[in-house]
C-alpha cells in the first residue's frame, strides 16, 4: 500500500494512519503502508507518534525523498495506491501511478 504525499492538513495523512490502523493485523502484514515523502525531523516524529497511537509503527515504511525512477518502481510494486487528500487541485500521484 503506497501513498505519495507530504505532511500538510489537506493531504490527510492523519486519517490514513488511523484508517490503516483499523485494518486487521494480517492485512497490514501483507500490505505494509509505504509513505513516500520528504519529512523534516519534526514531521517524522509526528508521523511516528501518530503511527504509534494507531498501533502501526511496525507496519509503516517512511521512504523519504526518492528519485523519479525509484518512485515509478514503488508505484509498480504497490498493490494499492492510496490518495487520502481532503481536496486537490489536480491529484498528481494518481496520474503518476497510472503512468508507471
Amino acid at each position: 500500500m503506497l501513498t505519495v504525499t507530504y505532511p500538510h492538513y489537506a493531504k490527510n495523512l492523519e486519517t490514513l494512519l488511523e484508517a490503516y490502523g483499523g485494518l486487521p493485523a494480517d492485512v497490514r502484514t501483507e500490505l505494509p503502508l509505504v509513505i513516500c515523502c520528504y519529512l523534516s525531523d519534526e514531521s517524522r516524529r509526528l508521523v511516528m507518534h501518530l503511527a504509534e497511537q494507531a498501533g502501526i509503527a511496525d507496519d509503516i515504511v517512511l521512504t523519504g525523498v526518492v528519485s523519479d525512477a525509484e518512485l515509478c518502481g514503488l508505484y509498480n510494486r504497490a498493490t494499492v495506491v492510496v490518495h487520502p487528500s481532503r481536496y486537490e487541485g489536480f491529484g498528481l500521484p494518481i496520474v503518476e501511478a497510472m503512468a508507471c
